[in-house]
């Protein structure tokens, strides 16, 4: 079943594109002359999964392959997945009362959380091997 998606989605990939071009152009159109919530709401619905078909069949297309890259990544996503609502509520202590802009706050705690959940799964995660099993990490 799983390849047989797959394959579907990669092989209309250029077809959906042109559709969720097409379909979000008519969108912008929709918003300011059409006062039917019913059809705009369908719309909207139809251009998205434009959108997610386009991007899966790509995604299928170029980046469904072996790479010393992936599977690094694939590494530190437990450890990412254990650690960044820590990460989170540590940043966002320190966040909480600040006179910051709110988008500031939001693109510091982004990048404070990706960046820390990197330097720790780097520098501590993969450098102590008495911690690697803890965040799921198996050694040869």
């Amino acid at each position: 079943m799983g390849a047989v998606f797959w394959k579907a989605v990669t092989k209309i990939r250029l077809v959906a594109l042109a559709m969720g071009i097409i379909s979000f152009s008519t969108l912008i159109w929709m918003w300011g002359h059409v006062d039917n919530h019913f059809w705009l709401s369908l719309f909207n619905a139809f251009n998205l999964w434009n959108w997610v078909i386009t991007i899966l069949g790509f995604a299928a297309t170029y980046l469904n392959q072996e790479s010393k890259i992936i599977k690094y990544r694939n590494l530190a996503v437990y450890p990412f997945y254990i650690m960044h609502q820590t990460i989170i509520i540590f940043i966002g202590y320190y966040l909480m009362n600040s006179s910051l802009h709110y988008a500031l706050k939001a693109l510091i705690m982004i990048i404070g959380t990706f960046g820390g959940c990197w330097l720790l799964f780097e520098i501590v995660i993969m450098r102590v091997p008495v911690l690697a099993p803890i965040f799921g990490i198996k050694r040869k």
